[in-house]
């Protein structure tokens, strides 16, 4: 082999050498960067399935919290709706106690009563002591008011009725015995009005009685008072049972 030979194997020597160490080095620089880029995509990993779970934690304690706190509403709710129906019970009781003054008023001329006791202050002074309480009337309404937000709509329009009915009548004779006409100074059309939305099927016989035939659906009034009442009750026992599931 001559000198040419040897310095060309030579340099096809190193040149494959310089090759074979740059193959290398790109081999062992791409490895590092794949084990950098996978080591780094771990830890980011690792740190959002770290994150996941407190997120996962803090939405099942508000869960938790809200539940409770939707427990513990429904329970107050529930406790109102009792209290609610016990005010309203009561007050239908104190307007009940009147109802009496509503069948007497039924048939007797109220104008011509109060002619008659005008001019007479004995039968006045008879009569008088008849006279429904207004302390207990404003107290019923009072009570009534409190009830009113925490009762559905049915049992409102049931006591309103009934109450109006009762209310109004009490006014009607307490004028009488003072020797006001009622019927120049009461106008029960509003009253009649609520027993019809009340009792619609009523519709036909109080376009034919008024007033009169108002006074005569009392009883109805009373009756589907505590039908909805019931309902009520029915209502506030399921509410507990969810509460307690």
């Amino acid at each position: 082999m001559n000198f040419a030979e040897v310095i060309l194997t030579s340099l096809v020597t190193s040149t494959g050498a310089i090759s074979l160490a740059i193959w290398l080095g790109k081999a062992l620089i791409l490895e590092r960067l794949r084990a950098s880029v996978a080591h780094e995509f771990n830890e980011k990993l690792a740190n959002l399935n770290s994150e996941l779970k407190r997120g996962e934690a803090v939405l099942e304690s508000f869960r938790s919290a809200v539940l409770a706190n939707r427990s513990k509403r429904q329970e107050h709710v529930a406790k109102r709706r009792i209290e609610a129906i016990d005010q309203i019970w009561e007050a239908a009781t104190i307007f009940g106690s009147m109802r009496g003054i509503v069948q007497m008023i039924s048939f007797i001329k109220l104008d011509a009563l109060a002619n008659e006791l005008s001019k007479n202050v004995q039968a006045q002074k008879q009569f008088g002591m008849l006279k429904p309480d207004m302390d207990k009337i404003s107290k019923a309404t009072g009570l009534a008011a409190q009830a009113r937000p925490h009762v559905t709509i049915e049992t409102w329009a049931y006591y309103s009725a009934y109450a109006a009915l009762v209310a109004l009548a009490a006014s009607q004779y307490n004028m009488a015995v003072l020797g006001f006409a009622p019927e120049k100074y009461v106008d029960g059309k509003a009253v009649v009005k609520l027993v019809r939305q009340a009792l619609p099927h009523l519709d036909k016989y109080l376009d034919e009685n008024g007033l009169s035939g108002a006074y005569a659906a009392l009883d109805q009034l009373e009756a589907q008072l505590l039908v909805a009442i019931s309902k009520m009750l029915d209502g506030v026992d399921e509410q507990e049972k969810d509460i307690r599931r």
